[in-house]
């Protein structure tokens, strides 16, 4: 049977955790098919990349200057060439911002099977199944992909990355690039960066979440000094908040902000509406506070409490403080 293959994200020329992330699921989707898993790099610098890589059983690579920059127009003509000369059962592609049209234009080439936006990918006999979440939440499918091969776009955040992260030495199987590889609609120009004033909460270990129940935007200092009793935690929050301009968008979680997998995930004052729950359902411990025991988030939380959070927070910072350190 033919192997499982993830697509590298690169950066830079580096890989993103998305790429560790795919590895993780790739693992798992090889081990229930009995078959290896392969990385796939699409870059001048194979050889220095493919060590980080070691979690795979062995990397396909292409090298070739258009490739530089993830060019989707390159892109998918390179894995194109690799689908036809090395097919796999499994195609994993993560949706990042500069892969999010890849999966398309791969699986259309070739008229492909493809499973799109998935949370999780497993394998039943010879089907693949993913598990896509439509319409900002209010959907959830399992589709069901026989042949192949099979591609599968798969939502940053599903997986932990952590166990990917494994440097060894790697075979690495070269691939010819096409004739027709260089683009000519579209051309990278220049990286555009975006000053960094504010924490990255997609890296937090815990995250104070805010929404309505904060009342006003003056309360916020009571969720940050809750947040400043923790370890590498932040105040995040629901997309009100954020709308209302009380709170910079890189505070969002969901789906039109942030995905999140904080070990402590407080949900205060957040109804739970599926935009939101989408960016945080993943987290490892959800503890949601609302005055509504009704609430939908209390259906996600593995811990609920029904109360005002402008009590909560005052008596939960009060018993932190008691414990030196605290833990997160």
């Amino acid at each position: 049977m033919a192997d499982v293959y993830v697509l590298a994200d690169l950066e830079r020329g580096r890989p993103t955790d998305l790429t560790f992330e795919l590895l993780t699921a790739g693992r798992a989707l090889a081990s229930d098919l009995h078959v290896p898993l392969k990385a796939v790099l699409l870059t001048n610098e194979a050889g220095l990349i493919a060590p980080s890589l070691g979690f795979a059983d062995g990397v396909v690579a292409m090298s070739h200057s258009s490739l530089e920059h993830r060019n989707l127009e390159a892109w998918s003509r390179a894995l194109l060439k690799i689908l036809d000369e090395k097919p796999p059962k499994v195609l994993l592609i993560g949706i990042s911002n500069g892969l999010l049209g890849l999966p398309s234009l791969v699986a259309g080439a070739r008229g492909l099977p493809l499973i799109s936006l998935c949370r999780s990918v497993t394998a039943h006999g010879e089907e693949i199944v993913g598990d896509p979440v439509l319409f900002g939440g209010k959907i959830e499918a399992e589709v069901h992909a026989k042949g192949g091969p099979v591609v599968v776009a798969v939502r940053p955040g599903s997986y932990s990355a952590e166990p990917a992260r494994v440097q060894r030495t790697v075979p690495v199987e070269n691939v010819e690039p096409p004739e027709a590889l260089e683009t000519r609609r579209v051309h990278f120009k220049r990286y555009a960066d975006l000053e960094q004033t504010d924490v990255d909460i997609t890296h937090c270990d815990v995250l104070i979440s805010i929404g309505r129940g904060i009342q006003s935007q003056e309360n916020i200092r009571i969720a940050e000094e809750l947040s400043g009793l923790f370890r590498n935690a932040a105040v995040s929050s629901s997309r009100p908040l954020v709308d209302q301009g009380w709170l910079p968008r890189t505070r969002q979680v969901g789906r039109s902000g942030m995905t999140v997998k904080p070990r402590l995930y407080l949900a205060l004052g957040i109804s739970g509406a599926p935009e939101h729950i989408e960016g945080m359902k993943s987290s490892e411990t959800i503890v949601a506070v609302n005055t509504d025991p009704k609430a939908p988030v209390f259906e996600y939380a593995h811990y609920g409490v029904v109360a005002d959070i402008l009590t909560f927070m005052p008596r939960l910072a009060e018993q932190l403080r008691k414990r030196k350190p605290v833990v997160a």
